[in-house]
């Protein structure tokens, strides 16, 4: 309910505002169909600013979030062997960021995450490229 409180209050009357809209019967989204999008974005399905962009999707065309999502590959990366090579690649492209991160200059995983972030094209859930690339600057 939470989630849906937020999306109605921010973005809903973003959308509401930006079209001239003052009567929430006239929205073409349908609380549904906002309920499939808060939730997709509460499951880490979709970052909140892809679903942003989703929720934009939905008002012009009317179709539903998931539907969204599969059609355009929306959805994050979770673990998988192809993101792990993509962390192990940026490790291997940024030895010297690898190595100021060793010595104790953590301001440089920020530069990593964003590299391995940018490596997937940004669909990589950021809380499993945290995880991923702190376990492998722990384990080499």
């Amino acid at each position: 309910a939470k989630a849906a409180g937020n999306w109605i209050l921010g973005e809903l009357r973003r959308l509401m505002k930006d079209a001239g809209l003052e009567d929430v019967g006239a929205v073409p989204v349908s609380p549904g169909a906002l309920a499939e999008l808060a939730g997709l974005a509460e499951r880490d399905v979709v970052s909140s600013t892809v679903a942003k962009d989703v929720l934009a999707t939905m008002w012009a065309t009317g179709r539903s979030a998931q539907a969204i999502v599969d059609a355009e590959g929306l959805a994050q990366q979770g673990e998988s062997a192809e993101l792990r090579a993509a962390i192990e690649a940026v490790l291997a492209d940024h030895a010297d960021a690898v190595a100021q991160y060793r010595a104790g200059k953590t301001a440089t995983f920020g530069f990593l995450v964003g590299q391995a972030m940018k490596a997937s094209k940004g669909k990589a859930n950021p809380k499993v490229v945290n995880q991923l690339l702190k376990q492998a600057l722990e384990t080499q």
